[in-house]
């Protein structure tokens, strides 16, 4: 069997999973108490903590592609990285459809955003898309110059727009899925 390329799917639930050690969503890390002003997104972040988080994503993708370029016959394998699309928390509305039997309908971005006060809708996706587009920051770096490196990033904000495209507050539905498989499907198209 020949490899043609290594899917690296990680990072996301760095941000807005649960944390494996304490079972609850890693989006409290990041979160300061709702300030009154609905308007300033960075002002509900602990940038520090953030920074941290981001520091240590920035060290493990370094290891991983370390770890595979160490492997002679895959010096030039191509590697795809990417992060989650911008998230809508729960709820999103008052006829919010999202019902997973799986998870709590708000279990990782509802629940701690209620927790620091934040309720406003604009202000809560306000911070999500601002989170992943630090992580996105980060991955970019990781992957460089794609024709230098090798790692590719395959960025999903965007591919899931509409509420229906989610099928609870982090993962799609079938065809949301589907929309991010076309980004993949692009990028692999170009690389092998």
């Amino acid at each position: 069997m020949r490899v043609r390329a290594f899917l690296f799917s990680a990072a996301g639930n760095d941000l807005l999973g649960q944390d494996p050690h304490t079972g609850q969503p890693v989006l409290a890390q990041f979160l300061r108490p709702f300030n009154g002003d609905v308007e300033d997104i960075a002002g509900h972040v602990d940038l520090a903590a953030l920074g941290a988080k981001l520091a240590g994503v920035r060290a493990g993708y370094a290891k991983m592609i370390a770890t595979i370029r160490a492997q002679p016959r895959f010096g030039r394998l191509p590697i795809l990285i990417h992060g989650y699309d911008y998230a809508f928390p729960y709820p999103w509305g008052p006829g919010d459809p999202r019902r997973p039997r799986y998870a709590s309908r708000n279990e990782w971005l509802g629940r701690p955003l209620d927790a620091k006060g934040i309720r406003a809708a604009g202000l809560r996706r306000g911070l999500i898309c601002f989170l992943l587009d630090a992580l996105y920051e980060v991955l970019g770096e990781v992957a460089g110059d794609p024709a230098r490196t090798g790692v590719y990033l395959v960025d999903c904000r965007g591919a899931l727009p509409r509420l229906a495209d989610w099928a609870d507050e982090i993962h799609g539905t079938s065809r949301g899925f589907g929309q991010v498989a076309a980004r993949f499907r692009a990028v692999l198209r170009r690389v092998v």
